[in-house]
């Protein structure tokens, strides 16, 4: 059996649980390079479609990228209403990108920082 990361087909070394701790542990088996790379802060995701890891340009492929700062926010301007805020902010690679969330949208993302408040501290 392979490493989990997509297309990866070294031999396995390490076996990593890929959720949080408090969920039912999914345990993936990877290999040398890429448990290095992990534990050294890439991002990556584990992917319950594809049942792998993704990570570099899997990770951007699947549409997913790391936001690496948020740069300024402020109140919606525009025809969505006052009812929301306009973030910008860079991803990882330096590329810039601006968000419009609604007020529904920000209090779901408030419930997930009150429901997993060590998000940030994994």
């Amino acid at each position: 059996m392979g490493c989990a990361v997509l297309r990866c087909s070294n031999v396995t070394a390490h076996t990593v649980n890929v959720m949080p701790p408090d969920c039912v542990p999914i345990e993936v088996r990877l290999c040398e390079e890429h448990d290095a790379a992990i534990r050294a802060g890439q991002p990556w995701f584990y992917d319950d479609d594809e049942r792998a890891v993704l990570m570099r340009k899997d990770l951007v492929t699947s549409g997913m990228q790391l936001i690496a700062k948020f740069t300024t926010f402020g109140e919606d301007r525009g025809t969505a209403g006052r009812n929301s805020m306009a973030l910008h902010g860079e991803y990882e690679d330096g590329t810039p990108f601006k968000l419009l969330l609604s007020t529904q949208s920000l209090t779901w993302l408030r419930s997930m920082f009150e429901k997993f408040p060590d998000i940030g501290a994994r």
